[in-house]
């Protein structure tokens, strides 16, 4: 039987991200990236991760670049958020995160696990777990989700 596990979003979902997101919204990625150490947790997001996590594993996946691994892994750590796996985009990937997403529930599948929660703030990733068959709650922080996180 697959091990059951659930999937979260990390930028303005574990995160909030409103103090950097004109970046985002000019497009301007790479200072966009280097602002995330700022970001403080989203409490309310944190709390039920940190409740889910003693039950279930917590699969982390994000639009967030490969080369900010360091900095996410030290954010995270920083705020007690340890999940059992951390998902990124590849270095050179500029598809939509929609696409990455689901390349990445592809993934989880494939190590013989079975993902039945997603929590992300994208629309357009919401609607694509939903295809997938996960029951999936979408978080907001008023900044509004995009394509590239």
């Amino acid at each position: 039987m697959k091990e059951k596990v659930i999937i979260f979003d990390l930028e303005d979902t574990l995160t909030n991200a409103t103090h950097r997101i004109n970046l985002a919204r000019k497009g301007q990625w790479d200072e966009f990236h280097e602002l995330f150490i700022l970001d403080k947790p989203n409490i309310p997001v944190a709390m039920v991760f940190a409740a889910l996590v003693r039950f279930f594993p917590i699969i982390i996946c994000t639009g967030k670049p490969e080369t900010g691994r360091e900095d996410v892994v030290e954010w995270l750590n920083g705020y007690h958020l340890r999940p059992h796996l951390l998902l990124m985009r590849l270095k050179e990937d500029d598809r939509p995160a929609i696409e990455v997403k689901a390349d990445m529930i592809r993934e989880v599948r494939s190590r013989d696990m079975d993902p039945f929660i997603a929590f992300d703030d994208d629309e357009l990733c919401c609607s694509m777990y939903r295809a997938n068959g996960l029951t999936t709650l979408q978080i907001g922080i008023e900044t509004g989700g995009n394509q590239n996180d």
